[in-house]
């Protein structure tokens, strides 16, 4: 048995599908799964356990719950083809290499209400080339966007009072 089955999660050609009662996405739920492409988290999500999607290497699509609060470290990392990303307006917590190594990722928006970024959420994703942070968001952990190559534009708020060395 799979260990996204031990959840009560299903991928049926392709699509994770998850019980719309679900609130947290589990730990390493679909940690590896090679048969993920795309995933829609029912609104009641809250939160996205540690290692829940890491190293889907064919998750391309993922649509986040529109309550979602928190992203757990090492979240989403090493979805190497993961190419696009909306957070919504209640995220307060992106954790520590979340999206680290999506390659595909090409820009993203983070809200307002986003107060902790961990370091190396960002990092490696190699072909990231827009960052908007609109959050009231005062620190910058170190490396959050170590290796993004392709970065050329970065909108860090006035509310940012303290940058990390790398």
């Amino acid at each position: 048995m799979a260990r996204y089955e031990e959840y009560g999660y299903e991928i049926e050609n392709g699509v994770g599908i998850i019980p719309e009662w679900t609130m947290e996405i589990g730990e390493e739920a679909f940690n590896g799964c090679k048969d993920l492409e795309s995933i829609c988290l029912p609104k009641w999500v809250k939160k996205i356990g540690y290692k829940a999607f890491a190293n889907c290497k064919n998750l391309t699509n993922v649509t986040l719950s529109e309550w979602i609060q928190e992203i757990d470290n090492s979240a989403f990392e090493g979805c190497e083809n993961l190419q696009s990303l909306s957070f919504p307006r209640w995220v307060t917590k992106i954790g520590k290499s979340a999206f680290e190594g999506c390659s595909s990722l090409t820009s993203i928006s983070i809200p307002t209400s986003v107060t902790a970024i961990g370091e190396y959420a960002f990092s490696g994703c190699s072909s990231l080339t827009n960052v908007s942070i609109s959050s009231s968001l005062s620190k910058f952990n170190k490396h959050i966007f170590a290796g993004c190559s392709s970065l050329i534009d970065i909108t860090i708020p006035p509310s940012v009072n303290f940058i990390a060395r790398n």
